[in-house]
C-alpha cells in the first residue's frame, strides 16, 4: 500500500480522520493484517508492503478485501519512559520510492556495509534497508564468514529495538537487500540513531563481531552526511560505510 487520498473528515468535529487498514485474504486464509494507524490526515503516505503465501493455482478464486477504519483518536501519544514500547516495527519490501546512490564507494579497501535510509515525514516512518556487505574479514584468516547484520534503533545509549538480517553462507561479499521500518516521532529524529554490527554465524551457533556502524544525526562525518541527506532529500539515499573494527 503506498497512499490513499481524499479521505472524509469526520462529520461531527470537521477533523482529519486517524485512518488504519484492514487486509482480509477471503476464502481458505484466517485471520486479518493491519496496517500502521497514521494521525489525523485524509491523505496518508504509507508505503507498507504485506505479504500473503498463496499457491499460484488458487490465485482465481481468491478476493483480497481492504476495510478503512478511523481510530477516533487525536494527536501523537507522548514518549516517557517506554520509548521501547512506543517505537514499532516490521520487515518490509524494498521502498518504490527513487533511491539516491552516493558517487563513490569510498575505495575499495577494508570492510564495507552498503546501507540505504529513507524517513517518510507524512507518516514519520524510518525505514532502513541492508543491501550488501564487501570484503568482509575471512575467519581465522582462513575461511570466509557465514555473515549477517543485527540493527539496533538507539536513543543515546539505549536500545528501543533490534532486528537482524538472514544468515548468509560463506560470503565475503554478501547481498542481503533486507528491509526494516520503525514508526519515528519526527521531533525525536534528531536524538535516535541506527547501529548495525555485521557479525559470522558459526556452525556452534557463536557470534562474532566483524564490524561496526552507527549512523545518525551525532554520528561521524561520512555516517552524519548520509542521515541529513536522507533527512533533507525526502528520497532513500543509499552510500557505502566502512565498518569499524574494534579491538
Amino acid at each position: 500500500m503506498v497512499r490513499m487520498s481524499d479521505l472524509p473528515r469526520r462529520p461531527d468535529t470537521g477533523h482529519p480522520p486517524d485512518p488504519i487498514v484492514e487486509l482480509e485474504l477471503k476464502y481458505g486464509h484466517e485471520g486479518k493484517v493491519k496496517s500502521e494507524s497514521y494521525q489525523n490526515t485524509c491523505n496518508p503516505h504509507m508505503y507498507e508492503s504485506f505479504r500473503f503465501e498463496v499457491p499460484v493455482n488458487d490465485l482465481g478464486n481468491q478476493t483480497l478485501c481492504f476495510r478503512v477504519i478511523d481510530l477516533m483518536k487525536t494527536g501523537i501519544p507522548e514518549w516517557g519512559d517506554e520509548e521501547r514500547d512506543r517505537v514499532s516495527d516490521e520487515r518490509v519490501a524494498i521502498p518504490r520510492p527513487p533511491v539516491s546512490f552516493a558517487a563513490d564507494e569510498l575505495g575499495q579497501e577494508g570492510q564495507m556495509l552498503l546501507v540505504s535510509l529513507a524517513y517518510w515525514k507524512p507518516s514519520e516512518k524510518l525505514t532502513v534497508v541492508v543491501m550488501k556487505g564487501k570484503n568482509l574479514k575471512f575467519i581465522d584468516n582462513s575461511r570466509k564468514p557465514d555473515p549477517f547484520v543485527k540493527l539496533y534503533i538507539m536513543m543515546g545509549a539505549k536500545r528501543l529495538k533490534k532486528k537482524r538480517t538472514l544468515n548468509k553462507k560463506r560470503d565475503a561479499n554478501p547481498v542481503w537487500n533486507e528491509a526494516f521500518s520503525f514508526n519515528i516521532p519526527h521531533r525525536l529524529l534528531h536524538r535516535v540513531s541506527v547501529m548495525l554490527l555485521a557479525k559470522h554465524h558459526s556452525e556452534r551457533g557463536r557470534e562474532r563481531l566483524l564490524g561496526k556502524l552507527v549512523i545518525g544525526a551525532t554520528s561521524s562525518d561520512e555516517t552524519v552526511d548520509h542521515w541529513n541527506a536522507m533527512c533533507t532529500t525526502g528520497k532513500s539515499v543509499a552510500r557505502w560505510h566502512h565498518l569499524i573494527e574494534e579491538k
